[in-house]
């Protein structure tokens, strides 16, 4: 695999602030196709809206539909995702399959779709993870965020944990000699 790839794979562009989404998406070069839900979309400012070249929605992560609306979308130079897991994946879904360039913007604090590289995919009633995909940056826009219920946040929060959490679980229980460690794997 790629040095370059890996290395942002690493070390993300991960960019959380106030009312940033506008901006980061008003400065990519050239066109761009616009991954949401409904949800979120409600929340989106209109000139990024407007500004994509195409506009689809995700409501699943069936790999026959993932790959019809792979179909769907036209020559652009980057994918937008914008909304919560399923988003994320769907939109780096497309970019994998059509090594595009890919913005994500998580609209709710949930699961970390929006920071992992591989890509969940349901496949016979059953999620799998495939793929490696690199964002060329993640926007966490804390207005867009704020948008999302409040009870859906929280849990969110409980997500993430587990994530720090396990990582620490694989550690001690490669300490205990139970289990091995990579340290580069965690890094």
């Amino acid at each position: 695999m790629d040095a370059e790839l890996l290395e942002r794979a690493r070390r993300p562009d991960l960019r959380v602030a106030h009312n940033i989404l506008g901006d980061a998406v008003e400065g990519l070069s050239g066109s761009y196709a616009l991954i949401s839900q409904p949800e979120p979309m409600a929340h989106i400012i209109p000139a990024i809206v407007d500004g994509a070249a195409a506009r689809m929605e995700t409501n699943s992560l069936d790999e026959h539909e993932l790959r019809a609306l792979t179909r769907s979308v036209p020559p652009v130079d980057h994918i937008v995702g914008i909304g919560g897991g399923m988003v994320m994946d769907t939109a780096k879904f497309v970019a994998w399959q059509r090594r595009t360039r890919l913005l994500l913007a998580p609209s709710i604090i949930s699961v970390d779709a929006s920071v992992t590289n591989t890509v969940a995919i349901r496949r016979e009633g059953r999620v799998e993870y495939d793929g490696f995909v690199v964002a060329e940056s993640i926007i966490a826009d804390l207005d867009l965020i704020s948008t999302a219920p409040a009870r859906l946040n929280r849990a969110g929060v409980g997500d993430l944990l587990s994530i720090l959490t396990g990582r620490f679980d694989w550690a001690l229980g490669a300490k205990a000699g139970t289990i091995a460690f990579d340290a580069e794997i965690d890094a």
